[in-house]
């Protein structure tokens, strides 16, 4: 994917589009609905903060992206890992 959005936002960078890339971490979505407890659990063991994301929290980091606060930012994945501290264990 990470090839895809530098690709991408060459080829668009003419056009005045940018192009990023969210990557959450685990996030409490119907994918986990059906988890078992231990499966939630151990998941939730490999998170610093200690819980799963929520939606809402993931789609603070989309909307500043599509902000133009954001206005410098592009052909990245973005940075501000929204996954409780799970990318940096």
């Amino acid at each position: 994917m990470r090839s895809f959005v530098r690709t991408w936002a060459s080829n668009l960078k003419d056009r005045g589009i940018r192009v990023n890339l969210i990557s959450p971490g685990l996030t409490e979505t119907a994918a986990l609905a059906n988890a078992s407890n231990t499966t939630r659990d151990g998941l939730v063991a490999l998170i610093l903060r200690g819980r799963l994301g929520q939606p809402d929290e993931v789609a603070i980091a989309v909307l500043f992206l599509a902000s133009s606060d954001s206005a410098l930012v592009n052909a990245r994945e973005f940075l501000l890992f929204a996954d409780g501290g799970y990318a940096q264990v």
